[in-house]
């Protein structure tokens, strides 16, 4: 299934540039709800990479690709890999969407959704997927770092809590150190975030 994925991905990179295979993003819409995990993580996949050709052109699309991936990662059904291959199509979403001046409120729920996944990783003791996550959450954190503000206290709660939490391995603790250290240094770009930050008392000391 995965080598069939890539493959269409290929022909995606080809033929999408040039407003090619309109119906390839409603195949993946209709087979995101799969029951077959497999073929869920691949549309998912499928998803992600459209940003890449589609972008700018799915913007009209983006409360169907929300509903998809907010239903697949808040289920109790979906597989932790369908999860991640949807928290990474959002990952890719987001940033087109913040691009192109849409409203992030949008996509608040599924942030909460992707740090619940989160912590289903670490409970369950899977910090593969854990740092799969936590990259996801970097990169957001680098590219919008704004799409954190409302829920900024639970976010920080949870980075600190993995950051010190001594049974993690190292890789997954210095992931949310990173993360943190992101949104510290994502203070210097935006306004909003400076004022947030530096009332959490994360402000990098003057050199």
């Amino acid at each position: 299934m995965k080598l069939l994925c890539v493959t269409i991905l290929k022909l995606a990179s080809m033929i999408l540039p040039l407003n090619g295979w309109p119906e390839l993003l409603r195949f993946a819409f209709d087979y995101s709800k799969s029951d077959s995990p497999n073929l869920q993580e691949s549309k998912f996949l499928i998803l992600a990479s459209l940003s890449q050709f589609k972008g700018q052109t799915l913007i009209s699309s983006m409360e169907d690709i929300h509903q998809v991936c907010l239903e697949c990662l808040t289920s109790t059904s979906r597989s932790l890999d369908v999860k991640l291959a949807a928290s990474s199509a959002v990952a890719s979403f987001i940033q087109v969407f913040s691009h192109s001046g849409g409203d992030l409120m949008l996509f608040q729920d599924v942030l909460r959704a992707m740090m619940k996944t989160l912590k289903e990783a670490l409970n369950s003791q899977q910090e593969a997927a854990a740092q799969e996550l936590l990259k996801l959450l970097i990169e957001l954190g680098e590219a919008v770092p704004g799409f954190f503000r409302r829920e900024l206290d639970e976010v920080l709660e949870h980075m600190m809590q993995i950051a010190t939490t001594e049974t993690l391995k190292e890789g997954t603790r210095h992931l949310a150190i990173g993360f943190l250290i992101t949104l510290v240094e994502a203070r210097e770009r935006e306004p909003m975030m400076r004022e947030l930050i530096d009332e959490k008392g994360m402000a990098p000391c003057p050199t």
